[in-house]
C-alpha cells in the first residue's frame, strides 16, 4: 500500500512541475501547412470565432480582440474542459470493465462508485502507519485528530492506483477508445522555415512541432513523438523547428548547433546531435525557471562532440550571421503563431490546447489510426455519402423493378 501511495504522490508531483512549462503545439495541415482546412474532428474553439464574452462601458470584449495572453489563457481554459472530458470517458470505461468482472451493476447509467468497485479500503493499521511515518507534517496532531482525513485520503489514492492500473490494461488490450474532440484555436499563421528539421515522406498527415531543446516537457515527450513518427513514417511528413527560449543564451547556441551540425551534411551525427540536445544538462530553480548557464557555448560543443562532428568546422559556425539568423527565422516564426518560450500544436492549421499530462503521442495516434484528419478526410466523407446516396438511389431503382448492377 505504501510503495502505491509513494508512486501517486510521484506521479503528482511529476505532473505538476511539467504543467508549469507551458503548452505544446502540433500542427496537422494540408501541403500548404497554413491552410484553413475544414477541422474534422475537434470543436471550433471560441478563438478561433468571434464570440461576444462581455463588455466595459459599452466596448465590446470578444474572443478576437483580447490581447495574446488572454487569447491564451482562453485556449488554456477550453484545454482544461477537453481533459476533464477525457478524464470523464476515461473513468466510465474504467468502472464498466470493473463493474463487469466482479459481476456488478454494469448499466452504463448506474455504474458502481470506484470507492464501490474498491471495497477492501484502507485498513487502521494503514493508516496508523502512514501517521507515524509523516508525523512532522501533521504538526504535532493528534493521531484521532487526523485519523478521518488520513483514512479517506488512502482510500482516495488506492482508487486512484486502481483507476491508473486498470486503464493502462484496457489500453494496452485496445478496449477503450476516445471521442472526445480536440479544442482547435488560431490558425497557423506562417509556414515552417526552409531549414527546419524534416522526417518522414507521407503523403497522408504533416505534423509540425515547435519546440526549444530546454523545453522541460518537450524533454518528456521526444521519445513518444520518435516512436510515432518512426510508426507512421509511411503516412506522415513531419517538420520540426527549433525555436531557442528566450534569455537562455545556452539554449541559443543548442538550437545555432543544430544548423552547424545539419551543415555538416552527415544524417546520422545530426540525429545524434539533435537527440543529445534535447537531454543536455540544465538546471532550474525552485520556480521551474533555468538558471542561466556561466558557460552558454558549453553545452552546444559538449553535445557536438558527442556526436562526433568535426568540431573546428563546428565551432567557426556557431557564431556565424548564417546560425544566429536560422535562429530569429525560427523564433519569429514561432512568435507569429503565439508560441514563447515553450511550445503548441495545431490540427489543419488550427492551433491545440492539450494539457501537458496528457500522453500527447498516443492521443494524435488515435487519430492516426481513425483516419479523422487526414488531408482526404473530407473528401473521403464526400465519397462516402455519395457512394451512400448512389446505393440508396439503385436500391429504389431496383424496387421500381429495374435491374441495376452496383
Amino acid at each position: 500500500m505504501d510503495a502505491k501511495i509513494v508512486k501517486v504522490a510521484v506521479v503528482s508531483v511529476a505532473i505538476g512541475f511539467l504543467a508549469g512549462f507551458g503548452c505544446y503545439a502540433f500542427t496537422f495541415c494540408s501541403k500548404n501547412l497554413s491552410a484553413n482546412k475544414s477541422l474534422g474532428g475537434c470543436f471550433l474553439s471560441k478563438v478561433s470565432e468571434t464570440e461576444v464574452l462581455g463588455d466595459i462601458d459599452g466596448k465590446e470584449i470578444n474572443s478576437q480582440n483580447l490581447p495574446p495572453d488572454l487569447r491564451q489563457r482562453l485556449l488554456e481554459a477550453e484545454g482544461e474542459h477537453f481533459r476533464r472530458l477525457w478524464d470523464l470517458v476515461d473513468e466510465a470505461a474504467v468502472r464498466y470493465s470493473a463493474a463487469t468482472e466482479k459481476n456488478m451493476n454494469n448499466k452504463m447509467s448506474q455504474l458502481p462508485s470506484l470507492r464501490e468497485i474498491v471495497s477492501d479500503g484502507v485498513t487502521t493499521e494503514e493508516v496508523k502507519k502512514f501517521y507515524e511515518a509523516n508525523k512532522l507534517s501533521f504538526q504535532n496532531s493528534k493521531y484521532a485528530d487526523v485519523e478521518a482525513m488520513l483514512r479517506k485520503n488512502l482510500e482516495q489514492q488506492k482508487q486512484a492506483v486502481f483507476l491508473q492500473s486498470h486503464l493502462l490494461e484496457l489500453k494496452q488490450a485496445n478496449r477503450i477508445h476516445q471521442s472526445v474532440a480536440l479544442p482547435c484555436g488560431p490558425k497557423l499563421e506562417a509556414e515552417p522555415p526552409a531549414s527546419s528539421i524534416v522526417r518522414g515522406s507521407g503523403q497522408k498527415f504533416d505534423l509540425v512541432w515547435i519546440t526549444d531543446y530546454h523545453c522541460a516537457p518537450c524533454r518528456y515527450l521526444k521519445s513518444p513523438l520518435d516512436r510515432l513518427v518512426e510508426q507512421n513514417s509511411q503516412n506522415l511528413h513531419f517538420v520540426q523547428v527549433i525555436a531557442a527560449s528566450k534569455n537562455d543564451a545556452a539554449d541559443d547556441f543548442l538550437a545555432r548547433g543544430a544548423y552547424c551540425a545539419q551543415k555538416q551534411g552527415d544524417n546520422a551525427k545530426f540525429e545524434l546531435y539533435h537527440n543529445n540536445a534535447f537531454f543536455s544538462p540544465v538546471q532550474y530553480d525552485s520556480f521551474g525557471k533555468i538558471i542561466p548557464s556561466a558557460e552558454p557555448r558549453a553545452a552546444a560543443v559538449a553535445v557536438a562532440k558527442q556526436a562526433n562532428l568535426k568540431m573546428n568546422d563546428f565551432e567557426g559556425c556557431l557564431d556565424s550571421a548564417e546560425a544566429q539568423k536560422y535562429v530569429e527565422d525560427n523564433i519569429n516564426f514561432a512568435k507569429k503563431n503565439g508560441v514563447v518560450d515553450g511550445s503548441a500544436f495545431f490540427l489543419n492549421g488550427k492551433k491545440l490546447e492539450v494539457p501537458v499530462q496528457f500522453n500527447v503521442a498516443e492521443m494524435i495516434q488515435n487519430v492516426f489510426d481513425e483516419g479523422k484528419y487526414g488531408r482526404d478526410s473530407k473528401n473521403s466523407k464526400d465519397n462516402k455519402n455519395s457512394k451512400e446516396s448512389k446505393e440508396s438511389k439503385e436500391s429504389k431503382n431496383s424496387n421500381d423493378g429495374k435491374s441495376l448492377q452496383k
